[in-house]
């Protein structure tokens, strides 16, 4: 009996939600991206189609979002800028957490389609600025680590039972383990 109680919830509660619908308010006119989900013309808009429940989740890119994000890591980082460019790079997420199963995966496709895209916006900026050389391999292991911390903790409000410090040790020295005994 049991064996048969493990396959019945696995095939009804089991799978991975799929083809769930986003809202995307895209104002940056410098860098279009070619998404698939739903485009709407204002924050107003988006945010409505989230509380109504016809989308899952808010992708808010701002007006200046490439200006930010050139500013940040483009061949003339200025100290004076960096503040005002942090605020402009953001990419803003409101998610309905109403399913906290649904919220999960979304936050953990919205990560690995956030490392995609950074990945293809850096390259493109190292196409046009052909003369500078930046080496996103030793960033690759803190950048992750803070969005997967970002993710789990404000974003979706899991609770933390202990100081972050140690969050932050552990996941650092797992993800160096990671890298010692992943592909070479």
């Amino acid at each position: 009996m049991p064996p048969l109680q493990t396959v019945l919830f696995c095939l009804t509660v089991g799978g991975t939600p799929y083809d769930l619908p986003m809202a995307i308010v895209n104002l940056d006119e410098s860098y279009h991206v070619p998404f698939i989900n739903t485009f709407y013309r204002s924050f107003e808009a988006g945010y409505a189609a989230v509380e109504d429940g016809s989308t899952w989740g808010l992708i808010f890119l701002n007006s200046s979002f490439t200006k930010g994000l050139l500013a940040l890591y483009g061949p003339n980082v200025l100290p004076r800028l960096i503040d005002e460019a942090k605020e402009e790079a953001k990419i803003n997420i409101y998610m309905d957490n109403t399913n906290s199963q649904i919220s999960a995966t979304l936050g953990f496709t919205l990560f690995t389609s956030l490392e995609r895209f950074l990945t293809r916006v850096i390259q493109d900026v190292e196409g046009k600025f052909s003369g500078v050389n930046i080496d996103t391999s030793k960033y690759a292991l803190p950048v992750e680590i803070a969005l997967i911390l970002v993710f789990m903790f404000p974003v979706f409000q899991l609770p933390c039972q202990g100081s972050m410090i140690w969050v932050v040790l552990l996941s650092v020295l797992q993800g160096f383990c990671g890298m010692t005994f992943g592909k070479s």
